[in-house]
């Protein structure tokens, strides 16, 4: 058995989360949908008696913190080309997270309760066509007499500028609290879809 002379112990909560599908604003050209999520954590610092080594079982509780994140993510889309063999959007997104606690300057292991929060916004367009699409009859087949085959390329870009919050302040345990400098990000492939 390893001998250590401190161990960090990280708990998630179970988490609460929102979604909205993508709807019509009014009878207007945009598209609104968003994500959220409220989610509990703790930390429990563990300590060895005496300074001393001790396995993990000898190690004795010395902090314990907990804070709670909520997490907004609206996105807005404006369709500007929607045919059967193709779509070209334009969208535009938010990004807001309030932390109950931060990072200790004085110790990186523990936390403060001073509340932080925290903005991002992006935007960028998404591409996808021509489509090539295809009927197959399935007439022995009770679940559906048919099925529907579609192959799209597809181009995404989304930009999100460099961030001005206190990214040392946040205390980061999943991919929500990532907090990176500006981004240009261009994906593309191949979509299949069966329907």
């Amino acid at each position: 058995l390893g001998r250590l002379s401190s161990e960090v112990k990280n708990e998630k909560l179970p988490e609460v989360e929102l979604r909205g599908r993508s709807q019509r604003v009014g009878k207007s050209p945009l598209f609104f949908s968003f994500q959220s999520s409220i989610d509990r954590f703790g930390r429990r610092i563990l300590e060895a008696p005496d300074g001393q080594l001790a396995t993990e079982d000898e190690l004795i509780t010395v902090a314990r913190n907990n804070w709670w994140r909520a997490d907004l993510a609206p996105t807005l889309r404006a369709p500007v080309l929607r045919q059967p063999w193709a779509d070209f959007e334009l969208n535009f997104g938010w990004r807001g997270t309030y932390y109950s606690a931060t990072v200790d300057p004085t110790d990186k292991r523990r936390t403060v309760p001073v509340g932080l929060t925290r903005s991002l916004f992006s935007a960028g367009f998404g591409f996808s066509g021509p489509r090539f699409q295809r009927v197959y009859q399935t007439p022995t087949w009770s679940f559906s007499p048919k099925l529907k085959h579609v192959i799209e390329p597809f181009v995404d870009y989304r930009y999100r500028p460099r961030t001005v919050s206190r990214s040392a302040e946040i205390i980061r345990v999943d991919a929500t609290d990532d907090d990176p400098a500006a981004l240009s990000d261009f994906s593309y492939g191949i979509r299949q879809r069966l329907f």
